[in-house]
């Protein structure tokens, strides 16, 4: 049996607690929930609400995937990118 493709999203920010907070509130928006960093310094994860998240007017379902916040330059992002 294969498994389903899941792909890794990362969005990279700046190193600034108002940046962060400003995509963490426009994410919500979209249908993501804010988990948090699960660990890993300088990579901050979310899950989708719905598989029409990321919400449009669309109602398209989108494909599965993981969603994480990268501080430019953080150890969890050279580690994902790796």
């Amino acid at each position: 049996m294969a498994a389903k493709p899941i792909i890794d999203l990362d969005l990279i920010i700046e190193n600034d607690k108002e940046v962060l907070k400003k995509v963490i509130s426009k994410l919500k928006d979209l249908g993501y929930t804010h988990l948090g960093e699960m660990g890993i310094s300088g990579r901050e994860a979310f899950k989708r609400n719905s598989c029409q998240t990321p919400f449009t007017n669309s109602k398209k379902e989108w494909f599965e995937h993981n969603l994480y916040v990268c501080k430019k330059g953080s150890t969890g992002l050279k580690n994902h990118l790796a």
